[in-house]
């Protein structure tokens, strides 16, 4: 008749005692060799190297965007610059164009007999003011854009 199996794992012979461990350990503990801590300290260096290469590569992507960003920067402020510069002459543009229409009514109001083409041009100019192309003009005046154009030439408006 075959021997009833036992339950867990088969006997070594080499099982220590819970009194035995404990003084194993306390052993070790006096004379400072924790073999744990060895492999632990080497894993954390190893840990902390590849944490600085992964902190580094960061950095240097960072450093890229920035100087992307710096450019861009510089780019926008150069626009900036372009479109003030631009609205200052648009403001100078209307301002001569008031001058030269205020001149055009006053020619107009001091002459009884006022030419149609004096007419035709203060209509012109006064289009022009409010921010009409010069196609625009034409249409709505039902001249040429090259007379809207010849118009505006001869008054220095360009």
């Amino acid at each position: 008749m075959p021997e009833p199996k036992t339950r867990g794992r088969k006997p070594t012979g080499n099982a220590l005692t819970g009194a035995e461990r404990q003084r194993r350990y306390m052993e070790r503990l006096k004379a400072g060799v924790n073999v744990v801590n060895v492999v632990t300290d080497a894993n954390r260096a190893e840990t902390l190297e590849r944490e600085l290469a992964q902190a580094k590569r960061t950095i240097a992507q960072l450093q890229q965007q920035l100087g992307a960003r710096e450019h861009l920067i510089e780019q926008m402020t150069r626009d900036q610059r372009l479109a003030d510069e631009a609205m200052t002459s648009t403001c100078e543009h209307r301002d001569q164009l008031s001058r030269i229409v205020a001149k055009l009514e006053a020619r107009l109001r001091g002459q009884e007999g006022a030419t149609r083409r004096a007419e035709r041009e203060c209509k012109i100019l006064a289009l022009r003011l409010a921010g009409t192309s010069t196609r625009g003009i034409g249409r709505e005046l039902g001249i040429s854009d090259s007379a809207v154009r010849n118009a505006l030439l001869r008054h220095g408006v360009g």
